[in-house]
Formats: C-alpha cells, structure tokens, sequence
C-alpha cells in the first residue's frame, strides 16, 4: 500500500497471438506515485476477440486485486470498447458480480 495516499493503480493489457492460438494478460501495480509494487502475467489457449480478451484480462485484474486484499485501486484498461461498456452502468459503478458471471467466464 502506498502509504502518503493508500491508492494504487493497475494498468492491464492483453496481446493476442494469432499464429499461436493464444492469448494473455499482463497486470501491473504501481502505487500512486507511479513506482512498481507487484505484476503478474496470465495465458490462455483459445482465440478470442479483442473486446473479450480484454475483458477477461480486467477479470483478471479484478479477481488478483482481490486476492491481494486491496482497495482504492485505479484500473486503466486500454481497449476503449470495454471502457465504453463499463461506463455505461449507473453512477459509473461497476457491477463486480455481473462481470464475474458473463458467458465469456463459463467458456474457460
């Protein structure tokens, strides 16, 4: 935890490999003055579409903040379509269980 302001931010992002029929996320905390705390790297075998290959890299950042036990976390996920999704619930309040439940999660 970043002790001057308790804030983290995780940065996510998702490289597909066509010619290897795979994909994966990378995940990266830094605390609030930018400095690097933890990453982590995950792959799956399967070809998806960029909108739910960074969807389920955010679930993967989802579910490694939870296991870490931290709070005030900052996400930024750089596929805009996710984000657009995202924002559209109400009050900008992101429905954890609803992403947690989604047909792309049932698939792996």
């Amino acid at each position: 935890m970043d002790a001057a302001t308790g804030c983290f931010k995780l940065n996510t992002h998702v490289t597909i490999f066509q010619d290897h029929s795979c994909f994966g996320a990378g995940l990266c905390l830094r605390c609030y003055h930018g400095n690097f705390v933890k990453a982590r790297t995950q792959w799956l075998t399967r070809i998806l579409h960029p909108k739910e290959a960074e969807s389920w890299g955010l679930l993967q950042g989802i579910l490694w903040i939870k296991e870490l036990g931290l709070q005030d976390i900052t996400i930024e996920v750089g596929y805009k379509l996710v984000v657009d999704d995202l924002m559209c619930c109400k009050d900008n309040f992101i429905d954890v269980e609803t992403i947690i439940s989604c047909p792309i999660v049932g698939r792996f």
